[in-house]
């Protein structure tokens, strides 16, 4: 405590001296020269300081930065990349208002370019633009309109001006925020021969490119920690993620309170072309099989070939890489194809560097560059990447080499929300198969309705030992005779004490049970994992095709079962999709698909889980969900998505909604982190777009990840 509160008094006593000896305004006709360290302008509230900032000692920057940070934290520079002389550089200000900064052999290094007859003055506004003012009070420049790498409150970004990252080395960045072709803010990586769109997600409508938690317009920007008082700037940083920062008044450190990358191997191109971003559990850069590094000083610079590969299709092969994609470049998109026939299609194209297949759905994507290679075993990521190597190249299957994590030079040194590092947590690299393989397994044995078989073989071998004959008399104890003309079969169940979960949701006020959050995490986890047994490690995949409250049994502890597989559909493993002539299921639960008389597919199960795990939030069935006796279910379930979708992005307003939303018979008795997860498998599940829901599998390993995050949180608070 002693260290921040003599830091904080330096910081105090140095703004004073400041104060004392910096100039309020820059008169036509004068300079502020890189000797003088007086030679300074201030903001007439102290918040900001524009004046020579040494990057090196014999290097300095015509900068604008925060006099309150304790590291200084630079807003804006003039022509950053070219630094001038410690000694003898200057920037003058003329009377025709041209600001000219020369280096100490009187070149010139940066002009505002500005021709007026009127000049008077330069100011630094309490808002850190620095302005010239001709006169009555007409600014004749300012630097708002020509950002760097960022923006402050009321600053405004037009079509003629963009952010530019770059590091503290002065080193510019790939990145860069502007308008695109559409008038809308994006996030563009650019390289000399690559040049593509990161952010909003090029696969979102321009609607859903619109709404992001802050916007940029002529009244400045809005954050989620909404506060007239608090001192922010957005950067693109380095690594190419738009962070929105908060200073920390009392040490003068900076919070990030928004980011348009929570997972930062999101962030496509970071480890450039050729290279795959991985968490280990940090993220970290790794050529892919087949591939070296170029600069391991510069991972950004991405990866080469080890040996050239062959446009002969009998001298190449491919590496398969599970749960690994690489963003855009994507030669076509073929839909409902076998895996025989995209690999095919990649072979005989000497330009395909590998491709992209997504088994159950049959969606294939050739790839034309390897760029913005990520591995993540979170929701959204289903697919499975083929590398094309020369068949020369020894690669295990599945391997991608490990790196040292991300250097400083990659992000901001600062400290983030424990939210973020929950979210790269969750999105850990891909777990070995045999340990998925014992996680479903497991799943299975307390999810399947095992009594069911169990019972039914047990009848059966119970009538075979007595010796019955069908349509007879069957063998009887004394004074009892059994007479049948008829054989049913029929299917015994095992008694369950608590019923099904639907008595839980529909009758709110008879139910004599209050499911508690554990009670209802443990039940979306208990299906999840049975569902993801039956699609992905039975012999023959396993299509439910009615999943809802009413099939899922809860025995003497509350644990689930699924029940009732009168619609379930069998399919061979790596087979192709189901037709089925007529919708199957129930109304509510139903994916949009079976309308659309699209082949059946595991996802109809996401969609109906999806439906599920919202009702387990709110304690009440989707049906009771209706603002008015005209809004049908799909609307229903249409405007809560929307709305979760919109309020997940505002980080840190949990406490204000999170209550309202779930079931108030919880009375806030929840856990937040599960509350979120929960929250982000609801919109996901329920995408009208199959390809874009998880996977039963993905959605298991997120609940059994925040499972585990929260168990662990909960034995070190107990520790």
């Amino acid at each position: 405590m002693g260290a921040v509160s003599t830091l904080v008094f330096l910081l105090t006593l140095i703004h004073l001296i400041l104060q004392i000896t910096a100039l309020n305004v820059l008169s036509a006709g004068s300079s502020l020269s890189v000797e003088r360290s007086s030679d300074v302008l201030l903001s007439p509230d102290g918040t900001f300081i524009c004046g020579f900032y040494n990057v090196s000692p014999n290097a300095s920057t015509f900068s604008i930065w925060f006099a309150n940070a304790s590291e200084r934290t630079i807003v804006w520079s003039a022509n950053p990349l070219h630094p001038v002389y410690t000694w003898g550089s200057k920037v003058k200000l003329s009377f025709d208002g041209s600001m000219v900064l020369r280096d100490y052999g009187g070149q010139i290094v940066w002009s505002n370019n500005v021709s007026s007859t009127n000049a008077e003055q330069a100011q630094l506004l309490d808002t850190g633009n620095l302005i010239v003012k001709g006169k009555g009070d007409t600014i004749l420049w300012q630097s708002f309109t020509s950002p760097t790498d960022t923006l402050l409150p009321t600053q405004t970004i037009n079509v003629t001006s963009k952010l530019v990252s770059i590091n503290r080395l002065l080193v510019p960045g790939r990145y860069s925020l502007h308008f695109d072709e559409q008038v809308l803010i994006s996030l563009f990586y650019d390289k000399k021969d690559l040049s593509f769109i990161y952010w909003p997600d090029p696969t979102w409508t321009i609607w859903q490119k619109l709404r992001i938690p802050f916007m940029i317009n002529a009244s400045g920007f809005m954050a989620a920690d909404w506060g007239s008082h608090t001192i922010r700037r957005l950067t693109l940083d380095y690594d190419g993620n738009l962070r929105l920062y908060s200073l920390n008044k009392a040490d003068g450190t900076w919070s990030v309170t928004w980011m348009a990358f929570p997972q930062l191997c999101t962030v496509r191109g970071l480890c450039g072309e050729n290279g795959i971003c991985v968490y280990t559990p940090v993220p970290a850069c790794a050529c892919a099989p087949g591939f070296e590094v170029i600069d391991p000083s510069e991972r950004s610079k991405g990866c080469r070939p080890k040996t050239n590969i062959s446009c002969d299709a009998q001298k190449v092969k491919f590496a398969k890489l599970p749960h690994t994609g690489f963003n855009g470049y994507d030669m076509a998109a073929l839909r409902f194809v076998s895996l025989d026939f995209c690999m095919n299609k990649c072979l005989n194209d000497c330009n395909c560097k590998g491709f992209a297949y997504w088994e159950g759905i049959g969606d294939c994507y050739p790839k034309l560059a390897l760029v913005g290679g990520v591995t993540l075993h979170h929701i959204g990521t289903t697919g499975t990447m083929y590398i094309k190597l020369p068949k020369g190249v020894e690669v295990l299957e599945a391997s991608i080499p490990q790196s040292q994590p991300f250097g400083p030079k990659y992000g901001p040194d600062c400290t983030t929300t424990d939210k973020y590092f929950i979210a790269d947590f969750l999105d850990m690299l891909k777990r070995q198969h045999s340990e998925s393989k014992f996680l479903y397994f497991y799943g299975f044995l307390s999810a399947i309705f095992l009594a069911e078989i169990m019972f039914v073989a047990l009848g059966w071998f119970i009538l075979r030992r007595e010796r019955m004959v069908l349509g007879g008399v069957w063998p009887a104890e004394p004074g009892y005779e059994m007479v049948t003309n008829h054989f049913r079969r029929i299917l015994v169940s095992e008694y369950f004490e608590n019923g099904s979960l639907d008595k839980f949701l529909s009758d709110r006020k008879s139910s004599e049970i209050l499911l508690g959050w554990k009670q209802r995490f443990d039940i979306a986890l208990g299906v999840a994992r049975g569902l993801a047994y039956l699609h992905h490690e039975c012999s023959e995949w396993v299509i439910h095709c009615d999943v809802k409250p009413e099939n899922i049994l809860l025995d003497e502890n509350l644990m689930p079962k699924i029940t009732d597989f009168g619609l379930a559909k069998l399919l061979n493993r790596g087979g192709s999709n189901i037709n089925v002539s007529k919708i199957q299921g129930t109304r509510g639960y139903l994916a949009p698909e079976w309308v659309s008389s699209l082949p059946t597919t595991a996802k109809v199960d996401v969609y109906s889980f999806g439906v599920v795990l919202l009702e387990l939030l709110k304690g009440a069935r989707v049906s009771d969900m209706e603002n008015n006796e005209d809004e049908e279910v799909e609307m229903v379930l249409g405007r809560i998505v929307r709305m979760l979708n919109e309020n997940l992005q505002l980080d840190g307003t949990e406490q204000l909604w999170f209550p309202d939303f779930i079931d108030a018979r919880l009375n806030g008795d929840f856990n937040y982190l599960q509350a979120r997860i929960m929250m982000m498998l609801v919109v996901s599940c329920l995408e009208e777009d199959r390809s874009r829901r998880p996977t039963m599998e993905d959605v298991a390993q997120m609940l059994v990840s925040v499972d585990e995050v929260t168990n662990a949180t909960r034995a070190e608070g107990a520790v």
